[in-house]
């Protein structure tokens, strides 16, 4: 399907312009922000924007049914939850975003922009950061979002041994407690899950039932085995974007999953998404982007701090695993440009500027190239973004 590969549908809004408009954000980024001064500045407009989600979804949070404000203040409950309203599930939080999978990227990515900042504060005692990191992660475990859980146990594991590996001392004890801390909290969970408790609390109920067993694990292995039919049928270029839906409809398979949504039109993983929609050559060029960001941190020569790279090696690591399970969205792949332009700047240097002579005068920028841009910017503004919202906005009505 030419049109959706091009333009995608208004609840994915990816497709090749949605990819179009990712990469000139990350240009742009990259162009614009030289300094780590900027990007400090950056981040933290990122934070500010995560703040006021967090503060919609904390909202969600409080007339959420099965947790104990609602319970405990059912008026009070009634009150959050009509101004707060969940819209995916009675108590898996979303905030404005929607969908709790894509909350709890977003919470995740957020947790760990908060920890770059933190490891540049002198002043820790004063910093605001762990207080915005717990929240973070208190909202990513009320979105109940499972792979998402298991993504930030590992990119807190990996940071903190990649510090250790450097630091040594104190750093090594901090790595064995959190081991022992983890593992004892898993084993707790899977020895009790069968308790009151455990069971009264839907997050950890939703955390004690992973096994292949289970509808959505198994809904998984099944669009997991049809993308794989897919990629054996066209392993180059795959069927172009946003062309799942119509794999998944000639490869149903009614005996397996007569039980679950009829509508998949992604593969919930995105590297299954990458070898359906572009073959082989979309997969590697995909993963390409995390083997390059890894070696500029860890290879090229730069003085960026160990602590730093090993907040961004675990923050990447960690939106890998969600990766697995889950797809990507509009907000994570805003968050991961970032993070990759963040890269690009701290390992090429403060204030690397290009080198050569300009393609035209200042004076001809002036009176020609920039008005001639500035029209085609308003065309493109007016075709590709103002009329697809018009649309867009009328039938939401």
């Amino acid at each position: 399907d030419t049109a959706k590969s091009i333009w995608s549908n208004f609840e994915r809004m990816e497709g090749w312009m949605g990819h179009i408009h990712v990469f000139a954000y990350f240009f742009v980024l990259t162009a614009m922000l030289h300094s780590l001064a900027d990007w400090r500045k950056m981040l933290k407009v990122f934070l500010a924007a995560d703040l006021v989600v967090l503060l919609w979804a904390y909202g969600q949070l409080l007339g959420a049914k099965g947790y104990i404000f609602a319970e405990k203040f059912p008026a009070m409950g009634a009150w959050f939850s009509a101004r707060f309203p969940i819209h995916q599930s009675e108590n898996r939080l979303d905030a404005t975003i929607g969908n709790s999978a894509y909350f709890a990227i977003f919470c995740l990515i957020s947790a760990f922009i908060a920890a770059i900042l933190w490891s540049q504060n002198r002043d820790l005692k004063r910093s605001w950061y762990p207080v915005i990191i717990a929240l973070n992660l208190i909202g990513l475990f009320y979105s109940g979002t499972r792979g998402t859980v298991i993504g930030l146990v590992v990119g807190v594991l990996l940071t903190l041994g990649i510090i250790a590996l450097h630091e040594k001392g104190h750093a090594r004890k901090v790595l064995v407690g959190t081991l022992v801390a983890v593992f004892a909290g898993i084993f707790l969970l899977f020895s009790f899950k069968n308790s009151d408790f455990i069971q009264s609390t839907p997050t950890l109920k939703r955390l004690a039932s992973i096994s292949p067993t289970e509808l959505t694990s198994m809904s998984r292995l099944s669009i997991w085995t049809i993308s794989y039919e897919a990629f054996l049928e066209r392993p180059i270029l795959g069927y172009g974007q946003d062309n799942f839906s119509h794999i998944y409809a000639r490869k149903f398979m009614p005996e397996k999953m007569w039980n679950l949504e009829p509508w998949y039109d992604r593969s919930h993983n995105v590297f299954f998404d990458w070898l359906v929609a572009a073959g082989i050559i979309g997969l590697l060029s995909y993963l390409s982007l995390y083997v390059v960001a890894m070696w500029l941190m860890w290879r090229k020569k730069h003085d960026m701090p160990v602590r730093e790279r090993a907040i961004i090696t675990g923050l990447l690591a960690g939106y890998f695993v969600h990766n697995i399970f889950v797809f990507d969205n509009l907000t994570s792949y805003i968050l991961f440009a970032a993070i990759l332009g963040y890269i690009v700047m701290r390992t090429k240097g403060e204030g690397a500027v290009t080198s050569g002579k300009p393609l035209v005068s200042d004076e001809q920028m002036n009176m020609i190239w920039a008005p001639l841009v500035l029209v085609a910017l308003l065309a493109v503004q007016y075709y590709v973004n103002y009329r697809p919202y018009l649309v867009n906005t009328t039938l939401i009505r």
